[in-house]
């Protein structure tokens, strides 16, 4: 394996031994490929930031035979080259706002099946970024993880999702459309505060739809979603038709509802014959 350069001492703690008057410093040791930092735990590697100016970075899932599994807190935040971020299948985690007040970012591509924490922040104050979407199976919507987004019109909230915190997507001006699921159970008051365009999709008779109300939200109740739609946003497009396939190619795992959803042609197998099948409704719809 390639020697990488390590630079040390780029953060530092001390802890002082009050009783021995003595102080421990402990840094952490960096590496690079060339094209990123990273910090490496048991051959997992953390990025931390890019060496080379990019527009487009795409995360790789190994470097140097180590697997990247996270992005460190603040790794790009205030970074004003990078447009859009393609992630690993091997992410596990990103940090607190790691793409945090990115004056240029306007595409998050899919974060994948595999992340099971997004921290605080993750995604907000971007001004210019218009889509994202979340494959992970993530049970809250962190706070303040799209706080400030403007240029943000639509976002479908994972289904494994029964929370959303404080801020997640308050002052998104020009959000239009929110599909909530069924289970959610928690939403903060001020989660949608300052987003005069918006209205929620879900389902009938959930506290989604109560929440709504109380904060005079428009709702759109449905009491179940159409065979096709199993992005579950209220609509069946060619959104679905690759939604599918990435289920086929495992790359992300349904949801029974999702399955039953996705068995367009009703024979109980999801194969890509339901891709075709639900390709030939669009085309003649």
């Amino acid at each position: 394996m390639k020697k990488v350069t390590k630079s040390f001492i780029a953060f530092s703690c001390v802890i002082a031994l009050v009783a021995t008057s003595t102080a421990i410093v402990f840094a952490e040791t960096y590496f690079s490929d060339g094209n990123f930092t990273f910090t490496r735990n048991n051959n997992r590697l953390t990025i931390c930031y890019n060496d080379k100016v990019m527009e487009d970075v795409v995360f790789p899932e190994t470097i140097y035979g180590d697997t990247v599994v996270a992005i460190a807190n603040a790794a790009y935040q205030h970074n004003s080259d990078i447009k859009t971020v393609t992630f690993p299948k091997t992410l596990e985690s990103i940090g607190q706002f790691a793409f945090s007040n990115m004056t240029n970012l306007t595409v998050i591509n899919p974060v994948p099946a595999g992340c099971t924490s997004i921290g605080n922040g993750a995604f907000q104050s971007n001004p210019n970024l218009s889509s994202i979407s979340i494959e992970a199976p993530i049970t809250e919507i962190p706070q303040q993880m799209l706080y400030n987004c403007p240029s943000l019109k639509t976002f479908d909230v994972p289904q494994t999702v029964t929370k959303i915190n404080r801020f997640a997507f308050m002052n998104c001006t020009s959000l239009e459309r929110v599909t909530l699921p069924k289970g959610i159970t928690s939403i903060a008051d001020d989660s949608f505060k300052n987003c005069p365009n918006l209205t929620v999709y879900g389902y009938k008779n959930t506290y989604a739809q109560t929440y709504c109300e109380q904060k005079n939200i428009s709702f759109v109740a449905v009491d179940a979603y159409k065979l096709g739609d199993v992005d579950l946003n209220g609509m069946i497009d060619v959104i679905d038709c690759t939604t599918i396939q990435k289920h086929l190619a495992k790359i992300i795992t349904f949801t029974d509802e999702q399955l039953a959803l996705a068995n367009f042609n009703k024979d109980e197998i999801v194969d890509i014959v339901d891709v075709t099948d639900l390709q030939s409704y669009l085309t003649s719809n």
